[in-house]
């Protein structure tokens, strides 16, 4: 015979295991702080979609009718191309003589001259323009020139010394270790620009890149030659090689009665010889450590002097 089952009685089922449930009550407050959390967190991701999209801009400038990255020629012609022109004329302003529209004076860096006044043997130079849109300025869309220094012939030395990214990681890390210690920056406006230089040199630009308000104010129809207008350089300028030897050189020699002295061994480190006060140089930017305000104010005050 087959083994009948086992009925189930009312103390077998009593016997049977029981999974039980239980679902947590989550009051108000807990609640609330749930809610900020996520506010918070989204907050933060906003932020750092911001973050990122401001860097993808920096540095770069875009055509708003293509949305893609484009130079200044395709940018004078787009539906924005009246700030990127008036960006033109304004850097233009700014090296030579200044401009009547707000810009009464320059810094004297070039000057337009007569193809048949430059010296024999010397080499004629290409302009390059830089467009950039910079968000964070009072005036967004920005334009510089720099000269083609792959094809100067500059006959002396061109390097010069520079703070690395060791010098300045330690500086930071003594300014968070020492007590009282502050860190404040300086940016020296113009300083390619306002260096003299011995040996000028010379560049052309062409015709369809200066502004008529420029060609007008400058009479440089007259000088017009095979299509471009040809310009002497006589102080630095972004992008010639011996530019930033020249401007440090003349900084050095600025400095020194006033106390201040490159460190021999560290390249680009400074120090006062009586003051509480370092600061790394790297081109014109300043990373300055001290812990009297007076000392920076100092520093402040000797550099307003010099530019």
């Amino acid at each position: 015979e087959q083994p009948q089952p086992t009925p189930v009685t009312q103390q077998t089922e009593k016997q049977l295991p029981v999974t039980t449930t239980y679902s947590k009550k989550v009051g108000p407050a807990a609640q609330n702080k749930k809610k900020k959390e996520s506010r918070a967190k989204r907050k933060i991701r906003k932020n750092i979609k911001a973050i990122l999209h401001h860097a993808a801009y920096h540095g770069n400038a875009f055509n708003p009718d293509t949305k893609q990255i484009a130079q200044y020629k395709e940018l004078s012609t787009c539906s924005e191309g009246h700030f990127w022109r008036g960006a033109c004329k304004d850097e233009f302003g700014r090296l030579m003589d200044g401009h009547k529209d707000g810009m009464p004076n320059g810094t004297n860096t070039m000057k337009a001259i007569k193809f048949k006044n430059i010296p024999r043997g010397r080499v004629v130079t290409y302009l390059r323009i830089v467009s950039a849109f910079r968000p964070e300025k009072e005036k967004q869309h920005r334009i510089r020139f720099t000269a083609g220094g792959n094809l100067i012939q500059y006959p002396g030395k061109t390097s010069t010394k520079a703070a690395d990214l060791t010098t300045v990681k330690i500086m930071l890390n003594s300014t968070i270790s020492t007590k009282d210690a502050r860190f404040i920056t300086f940016d020296l406006a113009n300083f390619y620009l306002e260096t003299p230089m011995d040996r000028p040199e010379f560049m052309r630009i062409a015709v369809s890149l200066i502004p008529k308000e420029i060609m007008d104010e400058y009479n440089l129809h007259e000088m017009v030659h095979d299509g471009y207008v040809y310009f002497e350089i006589n102080k630095g300028m972004y992008g010639l090689p011996q530019a930033g030897k020249i401007a440090n050189d003349q900084l050095i020699t600025f400095l020194q009665p006033h106390g201040y002295r490159e460190c021999p061994i560290t390249p680009g480190l400074w120090k006062h010889d009586t003051r509480d006060i370092t600061f790394c140089l790297v081109v014109d930017d300043f990373g300055i450590k001290y812990t009297d305000i007076a000392d920076a104010q100092h520093l402040l005050g000797v550099l307003w002097y010099l530019h």
